[in-house]
């Protein structure tokens, strides 16, 4: 995006510089140098945005770190949705991957509702985050991604600002080891 501001000078020989203020709330400054009074626009596009931070706390980047470690599906979504629960004071986690030939969504407890068989895969396949009255679920990995997590709980805990923050940057570390946990998981299975 562009910015544009306009900056009437005064005639040559006046001290005064005149200043404009930039959308972003830089300014520009600009000092007369014609004999008249003249208009100019100057065209500056904003400083680009920092990236995105990747830091996590101390507790969900230890939580995330047993994921990393793990080395059976079972073992690994069966602890991170105890933890994950647990740290950011929520009801429920669950883990959900699809069956995309047959657009079944699985968790370590079965086959998931059918309110989930709706919503699993219209996240994974999108990659955008859905966000209900009570719950959020979020896409692990790009779309069209394998799995999804779901959280229920007090909206109070669920969509607080660093909740909100904080799980597309667990979902984005533990997409890689989930998925190589589900090739592994679909191979023993056939």
């Amino acid at each position: 995006m562009v910015e544009r501001a306009v900056i009437t000078h005064p005639p040559v020989g006046t001290p005064d510089a005149s200043l404009a203020r930039m959308d972003s709330g830089r300014f520009e400054c600009r000092v007369a140098t014609e004999s008249d009074w003249t208009t100019s626009v100057i065209v500056s596009a904003p400083e680009p945005a920092p990236a995105p931070s990747k830091w996590l706390p101390a507790n969900l980047a230890a939580i995330v770190r047993e994921v990393l470690q793990a080395t059976t599906l079972h073992a690994a979504v069966t602890a991170f949705e105890h933890e994950l629960t647990r740290a950011l004071n929520v009801t429920d986690v669950l883990c959900v991957w699809m069956d995309w030939p047959r657009r079944i969504g699985w968790s370590v407890r079965g086959r998931v509702s059918a309110r989930l068989q709706e919503l699993a895969p219209e996240v994974a396949g999108s990659g955008r985050r859905v966000i209900l009255d009570n719950a959020i679920v979020e896409p692990i990995g790009p779309a069209p991604s394998r799995a999804v997590l779901v959280l229920k709980g007090p909206s109070d805990h669920l969509f607080h600002p660093q909740t909100l923050r904080h799980l597309p940057r667990i979902a984005t570390r533990i997409a890689p080891t989930l998925e190589r946990l589900l090739a592994d998981h679909d191979r023993s299975i056939r």
